[in-house]
């Protein structure tokens, strides 16, 4: 089994933890009568890249355990998206708070100083690690289940994360794991969820692709990456639903809506899409990563002791070590 990890998400979780943890110890030291200046500093003192690592691998673990795989791939957003930024300048514009706090500003530096010890360190514990720039994770997950999709429907991978960015991801042999709520998502099921709304009768329903539906939603709807919707939740719905075959009709009033927003659907369309390195080669050799990423991954029991001494993994070193006796491109 396959098992890609959205792991930009992954760890932007693990950042979020490490930092509410620290307000909460700060609160505690002033109403335990701290002076507010020194409990804040002590709380900051919380907020560390060991923790955040520590945290992401931890987490890890037991799903290596869970769904047997036999190779992970860690994927990582890294700078902006230049591709999409191109045709939209506002795509993830308006992501940062606009009078951020000393933990939120720590949390982000130590998220950088964890992305890149993760990025260049789990290779030697038997993760493949691809980071690219100005590359979205969720287009190189595509790529991956695409190219190792099976004709059969014969389960071959997982996506772990809880972006709903990624169900664009799926594909019969794909499922999608959400970490924080436990849940593993099928194809089928996502197939049956998406379609569910247009029963008739059952003998009428159709089972479309369900991420053609889910694509023409998002670009009519809109979404948290600042995709503007083109009307209000609603009555975009009915027109993303228009056109992606679910219905037949259309109002004349939201006929003329779709007639003006023609040019901001088509490009909604290329900005919510992760088939980019598919449909694009140019962007950037990806297969290239693939094997430069591929051929550093190894396991070597004293790097792990190293890593492990470093953010404290050493009650897991042979439970680690089963799981990398599995993995196929070792």
């Amino acid at each position: 089994m396959i098992l890609t990890v959205d792991a930009s998400g992954l760890l932007h979780r693990m950042m979020f933890v490490n930092r509410n943890l620290a307000v909460k110890r700060k609160q505690e030291l002033i109403e335990s009568g701290l002076d507010e200046g020194k409990a804040s500093a002590a709380s900051l003192q919380k907020i560390k890249w060991q923790t955040m690592c520590w945290l992401f691998l931890r987490s890890l673990i037991p799903k290596c355990e869970e769904f047997n795989v036999t190779r992970v791939y860690l994927l990582w957003d890294y700078g902006k998206c230049r591709y999409r930024s191109a045709i939209y300048e506002n795509y993830k514009g308006k992501r940062e708070p606009e009078d951020p706090s000393d933990e939120y500003l720590k949390g982000i530096k130590e998220y950088i100083i964890a992305r890149a010890y993760l990025n260049n360190r789990c290779p030697e514990i038997g993760f493949c690690s691809l980071l690219i720039p100005t590359v979205e994770a969720d287009d190189i997950g595509f790529f991956i289940a695409y190219n190792y999709d099976s004709p059969s429907g014969e389960q071959v991978g997982i996506h772990l994360t809880d972006d709903r960015d990624w169900y664009l991801n799926l594909f019969p042999s794909w499922s999608i794991h959400h970490p924080r709520k436990n849940l593993t998502i099928t194809y089928e099921q996502f197939r049956n969820k998406m379609n569910s709304r247009h029963y008739e009768k059952p003998q009428k329903f159709l089972k479309r692709d369900p991420r053609i539906i889910y694509l023409y939603e998002k670009a009519c709807c809109g979404d948290s990456d600042e995709i503007p919707r083109i009307d209000t939740p609603a009555r975009a719905k009915q027109i993303a639903d228009y056109l992606c075959g679910c219905t037949t009709s259309l109002s004349n009033d939201l006929m003329k809506v779709l007639h003006e927003n023609k040019d901001n659907i088509e490009r909604n369309l290329k900005l919510a899409n992760t088939d980019w390195l598919i449909r694009d080669p140019t962007i950037v050799n990806v297969q290239k990563f693939f094997e430069v990423a591929t051929k550093k991954v190894e396991f070597d029991d004293q790097k792990f002791l190293y890593l492990s001494n470093e953010i404290n993994l050493n009650n897991y070193l042979w439970r680690w070590k089963k799981i990398v006796d599995n993995f196929s491109y070792l």
